[in-house]
């Protein structure tokens, strides 16, 4: 039987029961590649290792970020993610001499704000 574009299921266009069943076989099929061990996002352009490099190269202060960005094939915005990742991980083992897991954290007040009573 051929379809019309003006074929409804009960109120729902044909074509929107369609995208659900789609939608639906996609969302299955992704559920089984991740219990497989199988669904992963993008994968990073550098390995540890060459991310430690790229920073060390920076930190001799002979390199500009373009060029290290050039040399390891990457763009700027990769070599500042590196070089984030690099400062959030020194400053994560340590704060003030003392390990991260004897620091608490508190919620930051606004400035004039008062304390609850």
């Amino acid at each position: 039987m051929i379809r019309r574009r003006d074929d409804t299921c009960g109120d729902r266009p044909v074509q929107i029961i369609e995208a659900d069943l789609i939608r639906l076989r996609t969302k299955e099929g992704m559920r089984v590649a991740k219990a497989k061990g199988r669904l992963r996002g993008k994968q990073p352009k550098l390995n540890p290792r060459q991310e430690a490099h790229l920073v060390a190269l920076l930190k001799s202060g002979e390199y500009s970020t373009a060029e290290i960005g050039e040399l390891f094939g990457v763009a700027r915005s990769t070599v500042y993610r590196a070089i984030g990742r690099d400062k959030r991980q020194a400053t994560s083992t340590t704060i003030r001499g003392r390990p991260d897991a004897l620091i608490r954290q508190y919620p930051r007040r606004r400035p004039g704000a008062t304390r609850p009573m």
